[in-house]
């Protein structure tokens, strides 16, 4: 089973009220790694999975940012939303 956007599992913080919400299936990726010449992480975030674009009919989908640069855990956590309302506005 796929977290769904706005329902459950990593994605339900997301999109609560908009039209994706529970037609969005998708698995999150995170990796985040120190950044030694200015501090703080470069942040890799990934959406995949599929949408429902209308009744019964599905689009797969994969979403990646590499390589943005976090000051913090914050920075990083407005990145992985960033993804995840993206993924939610391609699936009106």
């Amino acid at each position: 089973m796929l977290p769904v956007m706005g329902v459950n599992g990593a994605l339900a913080d997301n999109c609560k009220s908009c039209p994706a919400k529970g037609k969005v299936f998708a698995k999150v990726g995170t990796v985040g790694l120190p950044d030694f010449v200015d501090g703080g992480l470069v942040d890799n975030q990934s959406l995949g999975g599929y949408m429902e674009a209308r009744p019964g009919h599905f689009h797969v989908f994969y979403l990646v940012v590499n390589g943005a640069i976090a000051k913090n855990m914050e920075d990083a956590i407005k990145v992985f939303d960033d993804v995840n309302n993206t993924g939610a506005s391609h699936s009106n």
